[in-house]
């Protein structure tokens, strides 16, 4: 409490970090390093974002975006799925896959009309691989994959929509509108 009021009021006055640190609150030892290490990596920020406004809000990650809105783990999981709850706009959003960089990647996207699409981002342009109905959702629509080396398999709904040959990180995605998601299941 009190001590980092205080090292923070020293930081604010511009006092060189070290210093403060060691006059507010001790020595830096190897350990503490050590143990602040361990406590960072285990706190890091699982997301990655790719392109425009992503935040956490309690155990929902939020995606808001007037055009395309990526954001993709750091670490790339055997399985996703996740519970997409429509905050504002017509429902465009999804999972990322097969993520390599900004212009080569897959989306699969669902609309509230209950239709799916699975698209190809190349350079500068989309290709549209899959475009077909799923089942309307009870309730939150549930986005999945899951991944066997290189080969994703994806789902809406509890329908499996296909399997295709995608090697790269995974993620999420919106498109014109704000979409939280619950990411119910993350596991290698």
């Amino acid at each position: 409490g009190e001590e980092f009021k205080l090292l923070a009021a020293k930081l604010d006055r511009d006092e060189e970090p070290t210093a403060a640190w060691e006059a507010t609150l001790g020595q830096i030892t190897p350990e503490f390093t050590a143990e602040y290490r361990r406590w960072i990596e285990k706190h890091a920020q699982p997301w990655s974002i790719a392109w425009t406004a992503w935040q956490e809000v309690g155990g929902w990650i939020e995606g808001d975006s007037r055009v395309v809105g990526v954001s993709v783990l750091k670490d790339t999981p055997g399985r996703l799925e996740a519970k997409m709850e429509l905050v504002e706009g017509k429902l465009k959003a999804g999972l990322v896959f097969g993520y390599r960089s900004p212009q080569d990647f897959y989306m699969l996207q669902v609309f509230g009309h209950g239709w799916v699409w699975i698209v190809r981002r190349v350079d500068d342009g989309w290709e549209t691989l899959v475009s077909e109905g799923v089942p309307k959702a009870e309730g939150l629509n549930v986005v999945a994959l899951s991944r066997d080396e290189n080969r994703v398999t994806l789902s809406v709904n509890g329908q499996e929509v296909r399997t295709l040959e995608a090697a790269g990180q995974v993620g999420l995605n919106v498109d014109g509108c704000r979409v939280r998601f619950r990411v119910d299941v993350v596991d290698d």
